[in-house]
């Protein structure tokens, strides 16, 4: 019998999948060079129903920027 997914089911798989992915990132990001993270759902018969993705980027200004005068 094959599965088949409610969208209740599918949407908290989403939600679940993307604050995973959320959580993750805040995690691993900013002390690595990796600048996204993927979260994949797969259903019994392993094969994948979505996948979730978190991206970070910085961009730096340069030169940095000079403190204003004190007058």
């Amino acid at each position: 019998m094959e599965t088949v997914w409610s969208s209740t089911i599918r949407g908290a798989a989403e939600y679940k999948a993307a604050c995973t992915a959320a959580d993750i990132g805040r995690d691993r990001l900013p002390r690595s060079d990796a600048r996204d993270v993927k979260v994949e759902v797969r259903n019994d018969h392993h094969q994948q129903v979505l996948t979730a993705t978190v991206s970070m980027e910085v961009d730096r200004v340069m030169p940095p920027p000079e403190p204003p005068c004190a007058r």
